[in-house]
């Protein structure tokens, strides 16, 4: 069975984000697969489109942020931790928009 989170370097460009931006793949740069739901096949996004829901969610499945596959061998688990609160803030901003004023 596939692992349902896994961070690695994009080994080639063809693939595209299924998250907010749809770019592809830039070789060698860092994407994150969160498999959720009905969806069978990975959703790869980079880190800075990932939702915060997909960090928690992978937390959740794995423990802590260091034991998502991938992370300790990449030595990216400060990075994981910035990108976490970035989407979390970029969702706190959306939402904000979205809610009329007072």
């Amino acid at each position: 069975m596939p692992k349902a989170y896994v961070v690695e370097r994009a080994p080639n460009a063809r693939a595209s984000c299924k998250g907010v931006c749809g770019m592809k793949f830039e070789k060698d740069v860092l994407r994150f697969c969160g498999k959720s739901g009905k969806r069978q096949s990975p959703a790869w996004t980079h880190l800075s489109c990932a939702p915060a829901a997909t960090f928690d969610a992978a937390i959740a499945t794995c423990g802590d942020l260091g034991s998502i596959p991938g992370v300790k061998e990449l030595e990216i688990e400060d990075t994981m931790r910035r990108a976490r609160e970035n989407a979390r803030k970029r969702e706190e901003r959306l939402a904000a928009r979205r809610s009329p004023p007072a």
